[in-house]
């Protein structure tokens, strides 16, 4: 009883696949000579996690990626069963014929959160009868899209470091100015990328490049690679990167001055389009003796130990340099000193900023005052710049 009733179910499928299949009318059936009824019969599984079901999607059936988009048959899931005739299907549909099954992605603008099956090949056999029962499941980022609909990928996020300067330029001084952003004549340049999940970065070393100056991009090797995420789960076999920190100093050293640093970086490719970021950061090379640029700054001003905690001194420095801060009380008494080694913060090149507490070296609190400050290059022993500071709680 139970095969008399598939053998029904075949039969009226095919019947029905006639009556709906759109490519030719029913003149045309009856011209024709006698085709091979081909058949591919299958149980769709659901998705392992929410309630994502088979039922209701697209079934399609194509021969290659052009006659995905264009020449292809198709059927509905009812429940999770489906019935596909290949019948006049457009193409070479003999026995022995080899074809592809698939369920397409949903989101095709954002295919990574969407579900689909991917591609399943099969060939006609003999029998014209091709069973699919479990061959098919759907998956979240699975299916295929059409080449016309292929998503670019999320763009990788840049960030720029020079020695230990984030490049942000314009953001220290208040308000605003034309203070340029300096560096070392040889800068340590160092590139945080990430990419949103779930995509991923290029993997090869030579999609990611930094060019100076306009000309052609450094050779970067493997060695400039200072680390890797993985997409979790994954292996580093895989190379599903979701970040990674790359590292170049010149060779040579730039030349006093204005200069541009060129820095692109490309998505992985594996689930769209490959997406391309670029970042340009404008750095000047100072060059001359060793100097302050701005004046000294200390904020907030005057400054409440008790209810503000930390006040900070800011200046510019021409280049690394050892550092030597001295705060002073009006008498000369010397209230606190800094001594900062070049390279660090407070003797970098660039825009330095020194905390203090309000504690002195002794280790009271300063009280309510104007204190002198003076900034000095401690290996030449010479005076770079002064600051004031008021306590006032």
């Amino acid at each position: 009883m139970k095969k008399r009733i598939n053998y029904l179910l075949i039969f009226f499928l095919i019947i029905a696949g006639i009556a709906l299949r759109p490519q030719a009318s029913c003149a045309q059936y009856l011209s024709m000579a006698f085709t091979p009824f081909y058949w591919i019969y299958g149980v769709v599984n659901d998705a392992n996690e929410g309630a994502i079901k088979a039922n209701g999607r697209m079934v399609v059936f194509y021969q290659n990626t052009d006659t995905y988009s264009s020449k292809n048959a198709q059927t509905t899931i009812v429940g999770n069963i489906f019935a596909l005739n290949a019948f006049l299907f457009p193409g070479d549909v003999t026995v022995h014929g080899k074809f592809y099954v698939a369920i397409p992605n949903d989101n095709p603008t954002n295919p990574a959160i969407g579900w689909g099956a991917n591609p399943v090949e099969v060939e006609i056999p003999d029998t014209g009868y091709i069973n699919m029962a479990g061959m098919l499941a759907l998956a979240r980022g699975a299916g295929p899209l059409p080449p016309t609909m292929e998503v670019l990928e999320a763009a990788p996020k840049i960030k720029i470091w020079f020695g230990n300067r984030l490049y942000q330029p314009g953001v220290y001084w208040v308000p605003p100015s034309n203070i340029p952003f300096v560096v070392e004549p040889k800068p340590e340049i160092r590139l945080e990328i990430s990419i949103t999940s779930p995509f991923t970065l290029a993997p090869a070393i030579e999609a990611h490049s930094i060019s100076i100056d306009g000309k052609p991009p450094v050779a970067l090797t493997a060695a400039n690679i200072i680390s890797r995420t993985y997409a979790a789960g994954t292996t580093a076999e895989q190379g599903r990167i979701t970040s990674m920190s790359i590292k170049y100093s010149p060779i040579e050293a730039l030349e006093p001055g204005s200069h541009e640093v060129a820095v692109t970086s490309q998505s992985s490719g594996l689930l769209g389009a490959a997406s391309v970021s670029s970042m340009v950061a404008t750095i000047e090379v100072m060059g001359g003796p060793l100097r302050l640029f701005g004046p000294p700054l200390t904020y907030p001003s005057p400054f409440s130990i008790s209810k503000q905690r930390i006040v900070t001194i800011q200046y510019g420095l021409s280049a690394d340099a050892n550092i030597e801060i001295y705060i002073i009380a009006m008498d000369g008494t010397r209230v606190k000193r800094f001594s900062l080694d070049a390279g660090s913060e407070g003797g970098t090149a660039g825009i330095n900023k020194v905390t203090w507490d309000g504690r002195a070296d002794q280790g009271y609190l300063a009280g309510n005052a104007i204190y002198f400050g003076t900034i000095i290059a401690r290996d030449e022993n010479r005076l770079l710049g002064k600051f004031k500071l008021t306590i006032f709680d």
